[in-house]
């Protein structure tokens, strides 16, 4: 704890802690969302820690912006609206969506993902036909 000084200075600390909270927690993310360093590189090409965060919203189309990207996992949440076909682009190996409110189809782009191991859509509002483009994944494990 800071001693002395008035409460205007011990107030500017707090505020200079937080700003520094905050951008440790943005860099976290960088890191975490595409941008590795070579001395924790496996460990950063994954959003695991998204995961049963009680998240709402959409699905970003801007994940097609995250290069190193390889596991995405948003299970538990409450995001809805529907998968952007733009996912397709991505060289993702691992996606889970299990458990929130995603609707609409599924789009045939993501049978464009080669490297796809796991897709997890289970217990979301789809609709639709399994789209036939999805046989084009041959490295797929669990669907």
């Amino acid at each position: 704890m800071i001693s002395g000084g008035s409460e205007a200075n011990r107030k500017d600390v707090g505020e200079e802690e937080d700003t520094l909270g905050l951008q440790r927690r943005s860099m976290r993310w960088k890191i975490q969302l595409g941008q590795p360093s070579s001395a924790r590189r496996e460990e950063e090409k994954s959003c695991r820690f998204l995961k049963e965060q009680n998240l709402a919203g959409s699905l970003p189309a801007e994940i097609v912006n995250l290069p190193f990207l390889q596991e995405i996992d948003l299970k538990r949440n409450y995001l809805n609206g529907t998968i952007p076909p733009e996912w397709g682009t991505t060289q993702l190996q691992k996606i889970s969506l299990l458990g929130n409110r995603i609707s609409g189809g599924i789009p045939k782009e993501l049978g464009n993902i080669s490297t796809l191991t796991r897709l997890d859509l289970e217990i979301n509002q789809l609709s639709g036909l399994i789209p036939p483009e999805l046989g084009n994944l041959t490295n797929i494990e669990y669907l």
